[in-house]
Order: structure tokens, then C-alpha cells, then sequence
């Protein structure tokens, strides 16, 4: 995985190659990005050439691989359709169709796949249409995120069914999704790149990615500590995120004590931070149906993680549009 140019990416190749092997392969994922636009068309095709297609065991292949599209209507999102990548592991391209309902202008926000890469798009529409640009997030807050492969988006059924695009819709924000499967270590490349990086809000969770705890507690608030040093940075709420466990789970139990560590010294200096603690995200009576797996979630698990992130925004949400 190491191709000259990438048509969509999360960030630039040269950058995330000296930054490591499992930066350079989530950075080269669609997770996160969308294509918005508006258009009165009956019929939508869409073309694509999908890189590194993902086959996963517990992932749906429509979220991986494949495109979503959903339209924006009185302030609701609702589906339209996908767009199917072929499965055929030596097909590396997706060729869709979807007919609408009537000719009429309709707002669309096209999401791309969460663990493959896509080039060269092509969206096909009737010849007598219309096209017009849908500016959805112009002058809204983006958040960014920073995380593992939860971040990412494992093991959503959708693209828009991940907690960030859940926050969204729920708060009109913009995001940026930096979420690296089995890659977010918080190297010094990475950390450098966060501290550049232009955002209103930053959630960061990486826990589960540290190799162990000592390499979590000497890396959390160094990362902070740098985000901080941004001049642009300094007073943009940080909201710590420690990633779901179970609470008899000694080690992230450990590993979540140490995010609140660095929340605390933080909140302290009189610093603009928040804190979730991960292992109060899921109902306990409904913990066996919020993972796949014990560890990525379901949709009710990215619906009950993004109900705590807009809970917390909401704290903050009126003093961030004042700024």
C-alpha cells in the first residue's frame, strides 16, 4: 500500500508514511469523508474504483467497501439507497444505480466506504438535470476525532451509522475522522500532525491502541500538552473519551484512570477540557448487544457512544458558537 497518489484520503501519503505502517493504511480509508451535492435528477449512478477492497469477518461489507446515500429534508436525513462495490476479489470497482421518486431538487450527501479506499468517482445524472452545490457544513464547528478503529468506524452496518455522523446530525457540526484500525499509538508524527490540525472541538480516544499502560501514560497528556502548544488550539474544548469496556476489566479499567488523569490536571490548570468515561457508555442491561465482538460496536453501541459525546457538547455547545 504505498501508491503514488491517492484521489481520497485523510491525510497526505508523504505525512503518513513517516508516521508508520498502520497510520499509512488508515490514511489511505474513506472513513469520515462525504461527498455533498444537490440535484433534481430521477436516476443516480454512481462509478468508482475501489482501492484495497476490505473483506472483514464481523464488518458488513456495505460499510467497508460499498457507498451510502442519504437525503437532507426539513432538517432529517433519511436513506435513499447504496451503492454496492462488487464482492468479486478480483473487482476492484463499484457500479450502482438508484431510481428516485419524481423530479424534484433534493439535497444528498454521498458517504464513502470505512475501510477501503475510492478513486475516481463518477456520479451519472439525468442529461436535462440540475446540479447545484449543497454547502451542508459551511460556517459550522468541525469536530476532530482521533482514535482506533471504534474512531474508524468498526463495525458500523453503514457509513452514516457511526458515532461521529450520529453527533452530526444531531448538532449540525462538521467532522474530520482520524481513526486508524490497530494504528492510533499517538507516535510524535501524529502528534504533530493534531497539533496543526483545524478543528473547534477535538475528541480524543486512543487507549485501546496504546501497546500497554505505561506507553498510554507516557504518551495521553503529552499528546494534550502538544495539542495545547497551538496557538489556534487554546481554547478549543478537548473532550477525553477512554474507549468502552467492561468494568470488571482490570486493565482498561487502568488504562481509562489514566485518560481521567490527564482530564484532571488539565480541568486543574483551568483548562477547556471534558471527560467520558468509557465504561459507563453502555447500558447495563443492553452491554451483550452494543459489540460485535466484545469490543467494536454495533449500531446501538455507536448510537449509545454518540448519545455521551452530544450530551457533553450540549454542556459547551452556546459558549463554542460565541467564539
Amino acid at each position: 500500500f504505498c501508491e503514488e497518489k491517492r484521489k481520497f484520503e485523510k491525510m497526505p501519503l508523504k505525512e503518513a508514511e513517516q508516521i508508520g505502517a498502520g497510520v499509512l493504511w488508515g490514511s489511505g480509508c474513506c472513513a469520515g469523508i462525504r461527498i455533498t451535492f444537490s440535484t433534481d435528477s430521477e436516476n443516480i449512478r454512481l462509478r468508482a474504483k475501489i482501492r484495497n477492497k476490505c473483506h472483514s469477518v464481523n464488518m458488513p461489507f456495505l460499510s467497508t467497501a460499498s457507498f451510502t446515500l442519504k437525503e437532507d429534508e426539513d432538517g432529517k436525513s433519511r436513506l435513499v439507497g447504496n451503492f454496492i462495490t462488487d464482492g468479486r476479489e478480483e473487482i476492484n470497482e463499484c457500479d450502482g444505480y438508484l431510481k428516485l421518486k419524481g423530479k424534484k431538487l433534493r439535497r444528498y450527501v454521498l458517504y464513502l466506504p470505512l475501510y477501503s479506499g475510492a478513486d475516481d468517482i463518477f456520479v451519472y445524472l439525468d442529461k436535462d438535470c440540475k446540479i447545484e452545490k449543497y454547502e451542508k457544513f459551511a460556517d459550522k464547528p468541525r469536530i476532530l476525532y482521533y482514535g482506533s478503529s471504534v474512531t474508524q468506524g468498526a463495525c458500523a452496518s453503514r457509513a452514516d451509522n457511526t458515532y461521529q455522523e450520529l453527533v452530526s446530525e444531531a448538532t449540525g457540526f462538521d467532522y474530520t475522522v482520524l481513526g486508524f484500525s490497530g494504528g492510533a499509538r499517538a507516535e510524535d508524527g501524529m502528534i504533530a500532525s493534531l497539533k496543526k490540525a483545524d478543528c473547534d472541538i477535538f475528541v480524543c480516544c486512543y487507549d485501546h491502541n496504546a501497546p500497554d499502560v505505561g506507553y498510554l501514560s507516557s504518551t495521553h497528556e503529552k499528546l494534550y500538552k502538544a495539542f495545547r502548544e497551538n496557538p489556534a488550539h487554546k481554547n478549543v474544548p478537548v473532550v477525553f473519551l477512554s474507549k468502552t469496556y467492561d468494568k470488571n476489566d482490570s486493565e482498561m479499567k487502568k488504562r481509562s484512570e489514566i485518560v481521567r488523569k490527564t482530564y484532571l490536571n488539565a480541568k486543574r490548570a483551568g483548562e477547556n477540557v471534558y471527560f467520558i468515561d468509557g465504561g459507563k457508555i453502555f447500558p447495563e442491561n443492553l452491554k451483550e448487544h452494543c459489540a460485535v465482538d466484545g469490543c467494536h460496536p454495533t449500531d446501538l453501541g455507536f448510537y449509545f457512544i454518540a448519545k455521551a459525546i452530544i450530551k457533553k457538547i450540549r454542556s459547551f455547545e452556546k459558549g463554542l458558537w460565541n467564539t
